[in-house]
């Protein structure tokens, strides 16, 4: 669930599964230059990562105990022990600049499309139906998302491309 690819101080970031005295749980796996594979601190239930063009932070979600708003999105890079956490929601993709992050936020009942800058400042909608809209992504310019909803019917999702400046 998720994944980004860069050439930077970090070429990989996945979610996969890791060991813990209960049994399995997933993480935020990570590959540079001196490691095939390390975990990311404090990523433990991280999922739907991203990585940043520039291959020094990954973003990704995580579900915290207890929280009746649903997940939240960190922000970490090499060398925190620590993620920090950005805001609430799910499915974070950077924009090809790496200053963008799109992701979804449930709110009214349903999931909308979001963006914000990379610090987690200047939130906005791009989206507000009555549908769930999930796993959005920038183009490349960054004028437009793109996403999933299943609009047409229960039993089909389809892709839906939206403007960023009025959605």
């Amino acid at each position: 669930s998720g994944a980004g690819i860069a050439d930077g101080p970090i070429l990989l970031a996945w979610h996969g599964p890791m060991r813990e005295m209960r049994g399995l749980t997933g993480g935020i796996l990570i590959k540079t230059h001196e490691k095939d594979s390390a975990l990311l601190p404090g990523s433990q239930g991280g999922q739907a990562p991203d990585l940043s063009p520039d291959g020094r932070p990954v973003v990704f979600a995580r579900e915290e105990k207890g929280a009746a708003h649903g997940p939240s999105i960190f922000l970490e890079s090499i060398g925190e022990s620590e993620p920090r956490f950005i805001t609430r929601g799910a499915s974070p993709r950077f924009s090809r600049d790496g200053q963008w992050i799109a992701f979804t936020r449930h709110h009214e009942g349903n999931s909308d499309v979001w963006i914000m800058r990379a610090d987690g400042s200047a939130k906005r909608h791009v989206t507000r139906t009555s549908y769930d809209e999930e796993f959005p992504s920038p183009s490349p310019d960054g004028r437009y998302v793109v996403y999933v909803s299943s609009r047409g019917g229960e039993t089909e999702s389809l892709l839906y491309v939206s403007r960023v400046s009025d959605g």
